[in-house]
């Protein structure tokens, strides 16, 4: 997500599961190495990063629990995590703790190389055809669409003249889920899973007609982009977690979860209530399956809300009415 950006000189990749020898090395990289350090995760590992790296320290802290007794003991400005604020609007606070400016603009990624190679990969001119990008996968089952509600979808797309283009993410897993669903829509459904960087994929969307997604990174950055974005949220906390609408300066939450349909500026979130506290107790239901209020989003809301969220015809180049005029 970082790819491009001109504020950023250098990233530090930390892997998930750590050796020895990478902690090592991590701690040499970092300790005392910076003036003002900031932990924007409340786990354990990114506060013991932000003491290590030295300097002025700012850092998301969970609510205080016996567990974290320790980290009152330590020399850092804390916030404390707060599951009714976005994390958008968490961040911007913590850096007002160090006396910055706010600027609530959340800034896509840039890849100096992206239009050569979208023309090179995709069978379209996609700076003439009108297109819709659709990201079928987010990172959990359980915020999955059902295909079969997909299906119906894409086909509106289709038959509204608009190119409909399935990305998803790097994971072999991913990308077989992708290629096996595409099997499903129609011959002229294109597929570029696994292939687009973060840099490259601002690009595409950033010309697109319209985004549809899940919660999943890929939805928040079409909305930073500007792009329209149709947002499918389920067994999620919206406040906390709900898109970020491009341009949006308020300190509220823009997405609650309080109806079923939302819209602020490019951003369309539609959503099925869910009052469980925990979903893996109180549903029953595992991350690694997919979850019964996802189920019960029908594709019927979704392609309503679309005839009245897209662009007219005549500002997009697309034949918006022949797609929702009665068959």
């Amino acid at each position: 997500m970082l790819e491009g950006n001109s504020d950023v000189d250098a990233i530090v990749h930390l892997p998930k599961r750590p050796s020895i020898r990478d902690e090592i090395a991590l701690f040499t990289r970092l300790f005392r190495r910076f003036d003002l350090v900031f932990s924007t995760s409340p786990s354990d590992r990114s506060f013991g990063n932000t003491l290590m790296a030295g300097g002025r320290r700012f850092a998301v802290r969970p609510p205080m629990e016996p567990k974290h007794w320790w980290k009152r003991l330590c020399p850092v400005r804390t916030l404390t995590q707060d599951g009714s604020t976005n994390v958008v609007e968490q961040n911007l606070r913590l850096a007002e703790l160090a006396g910055i400016p706010r600027i609530p603009i959340v800034v896509p990624p840039h890849s100096a190389d992206a239009e050569q190679h979208l023309r090179a990969l995709l069978p379209f001119n996609f700076r003439t055809t009108p297109y819709c990008v659709v990201h079928l996968l987010p990172s959990t089952i359980y915020k999955r669409w059902p295909l079969r509600e997909w299906s119906k979808v894409i086909n509106v797309l289709r038959n509204a003249g608009l190119q409909v283009v399935l990305t998803s993410g790097p994971l072999p897993t991913d990308v077989a889920y992708v290629r096996e669903a595409k099997a499903s829509f129609a011959s002229d459904v294109i597929e570029i899973a696994g292939r687009l960087s973060f840099g490259v994929l601002t690009t595409l969307l950033k010309s697109a007609v319209c985004y549809l997604g899940p919660d999943t990174s890929v939805t928040h950055l079409a909305a930073a982009c500007g792009t329209r974005t149709v947002a499918l949220y389920g067994p999620t906390n919206i406040r906390k977690w709900g898109v970020w609408p491009c341009g949006y300066q308020g300190s509220e939450p823009p997405f609650t979860g309080a109806t079923q349909v939302e819209e602020h500026g490019n951003v369309l979130l539609l959503s099925v209530p869910c009052r469980c506290p925990d979903i893996r107790r109180v549903c029953n239901v595992s991350l690694a399956f997919e979850s019964a209020c996802m189920r019960t989003l029908p594709a019927e809301l979704v392609i309503e809300q679309l005839e009245r969220f897209l662009p007219c015809s005549e500002e997009s180049g697309w034949n918006q009415n022949a797609a929702f005029s009665p068959s």
